[in-house]
This record gives structure tokens, sequence and C-alpha cells, in this order.
């Protein structure tokens, strides 16, 4: 006489011991590599600012800003799940409070010898990340800036900082020299397993082991249609191991 089991229940144990936390890692706060800011206004785009204690922007991007990280030691086999640039405000004028824009740039470009009229660095179409129209910085406040969608590996990432409106007033983020320094979090996790196909079971096989991987794979099909029963000892699936008998 066969002895008969709940198969929700067996699939669901099996499915709970194949599932896994995925692994993170957090790398940073990373220091900036290097930042400066140029004037495209009067004499100031033949000057440099890579010594200033600060990187100004200006509405109707009449200045602009850049910031750049070294990102190295991203785990193999990892996704980036976030990168988050952190600025802090020097100062700014008065109201209205400014609105700041991040967008990734590329290029190679030096902080000490960059000028608006030397700056050939390409600018991407789409801000990755914008700081609201309306919020409040005050001098030393922090804000984050989700740029995420533009880190994919280790590499040399730089971002500029620009403020497109024009009705907002300028403000000053403040750089390594002022001891405010930009930084980049990065968080990543294993990156989601490309096998996940089922099982095939054979109706006369005596026993099937099953040890836990990274995968989530629904196996209930293939033991419905082996008419699969299975024996489940609490200390097996405590150590993330099944064993399935067929009767």
């Amino acid at each position: 006489m066969k002895q008969r089991y709940y198969k929700s229940l067996v699939t669901g144990a099996i499915l709970a011991s194949f599932t896994q936390v995925a692994q993170a890692d957090t790398l940073g706060p990373i220091e900036r590599t290097q930042d400066t800011w140029v004037n495209g206004t009067g004499a100031g785009v033949d000057n440099n600012y890579g010594a200033a204690n600060n990187m100004r922007i200006d509405n109707g991007v009449k200045m602009k800003a850049y910031v750049q990280f070294d990102v190295t030691g991203i785990p193999a086999g990892h996704v980036i799940e976030s990168a988050i640039l952190t600025l802090t405000a020097f100062s700014k004028n008065a109201d209205p409070i400014v609105e700041t824009s991040i967008y990734p740039v590329t290029g190679t470009w030096d902080e000490s010898t960059l000028t608006w009229n030397t700056d050939t660095l390409v600018w991407g179409d789409t801000a990755l990340a914008e700081l609201p129209a309306g919020v409040v910085l005050n001098a030393n406040d922090t804000h984050d800036f989700d740029v995420t969608s533009g880190i994919t590996a280790d590499g040399a990432y730089t971002f500029g900082i620009q403020m497109l409106d024009t009705t907002y007033k300028s403000i000053k983020y403040g750089t390594k020299v002022a001891g405010t320094i930009p930084t980049l979090t990065i968080v990543t996790k294993s990156a989601a397993p490309t096998d996940t196909t089922a099982p095939v079971f054979d109706e006369n096989i005596s026993a099937i082991e099953i040890n836990a991987t990274a995968t989530l794979t629904d196996i209930t099909e293939a033991i419905n249609a082996a008419n699969i029963t299975a024996l489940m000892k609490p200390m097996v699936l405590s150590q993330q191991r099944l064993k399935v008998r067929a009767t």
C-alpha cells in the first residue's frame, strides 16, 4: 500500500530548500579622485578651479562642475543594486533654492588644467538624478543622488553637475579641499542564476537527493508527472537537503 503525502507540501519544502538570500557587498563611501568646475562667464572661461574649496554651478549652465570616481572591487558575478553620489552644500545664494542635475560624462580630464575653453567632455542626454526644485539645501547639508544607472562595473566614472533652469540661483558644493568630499557608495548583490530548468524524474527511480543552490526552480510538474511522494526529515531539511523517494 502506497504511503501518500501532500505533494504541495513536498514541493514547498523543496523550493524552500532552494531559496537563499543573495549575498550583498557595500563598496565605500568611495572618495572622489578629482573634482573641479568650469566658468562660462567673462574672463572666467580660461580660469582653472581645480584647487578651489567648492564646485559652483549656476543657472542656464553658465557654470558646471565635474567629479570623478575610480570604482574597483566589484565582486565577480555581482550586479549593481544601488549607487549613491553624496554631495555637501558649501553655500547658496538667496531663495529660491536651486535645482541640481547629475549627468553621466565621458572623456579624459585633469582637475588641475581643465577650463571652460578646454572642456571637451561629452555629456549624456539624460540626467541620472536630480535635486527637485524647492528642496532646501543650506550650508553643510548633504544630499544623496541615486546614480545607480550610471555604474555598471569597475572603472573610472565622471559625473557632470549642472543647473538647467534659469529661474534659480547658484549653489556651491564642497570639494576635498573644503573637507566635504564628494563620495560614492555602491551596493552590489550576486546575480540571479540563469538556469531555472526543472529536473525530469524517472518514475522508477528509488531516490533523488537535491542540494540547495541559489537557483529557485519550480519542480511541481515534474513531481506530479512521476507520481513521486517524499519522505521529509527535519534534520535533512535544516541542512537544506531533501531526499525524494518514488513508491
